[in-house]
């Protein structure tokens, strides 16, 4: 049997849900699905929420903290959790996050970062298209203009009313 350095705990998770040892660096994703499952926590059966992505990546149960947030990046959602179908967020590892007094770190949802960089090469694409598309547009106005005026000129001398 062959071995290796054990680096997490989290390599050893057996959780079909997110966790944070399974997002060492921030991964942005697209929301597939808002869903309810349940959870029994002590003995109590609990409803949450899940969400389900696009990407290869497991569905991350969302707490209130990351519902508020969700729902100020994306007022719509705070009517309808399926507004949030096809919307884009980063889940990042927040080392702050608390749990019954204890700093135990946790996943957190935010604006994607990249999302931003993407937007601006895209226009900047676009402007150096059109850019492109109006050079040319002059260059053949200009060539039209050039070619009109010589058979304009050439026109001229076979004229027999002198200018």
């Amino acid at each position: 049997m062959e071995t290796k350095p054990l680096k997490s705990w989290g390599e050893v998770s057996t959780s079909n849900y997110l966790q944070k040892e399974d997002v060492p660096s921030p991964v942005v994703v697209t929301i597939e699905a808002v869903r309810i499952a349940m959870f029994e926590s002590n003995g109590v059966a609990q409803s949450k929420a899940v969400l389900e992505f696009r990407e290869k990546v497991k569905p991350m149960v969302f707490n209130q903290t990351n519902q508020q947030i969700l729902m100020a990046l994306y007022p719509d959602v705070r009517d309808n959790p399926d507004h949030a179908v096809g919307k884009q967020v980063e889940i990042y590892l927040d080392p702050t996050i608390q749990m019954k007094g204890q700093v135990v770190g946790g996943l957190r949802v935010r604006k994607p970062q990249v999302d931003e960089v993407a937007r601006l090469r895209k226009e900047l694409e676009e402007l150096q298209a059109l850019k492109a598309a109006k050079a040319q547009e002059n260059s053949d106005k200009d060539e039209f203009d050039k070619a009109t005026l010589a058979a304009a000129r050439e026109a001229s001398k076979d004229d027999e009313i002198p200018f």
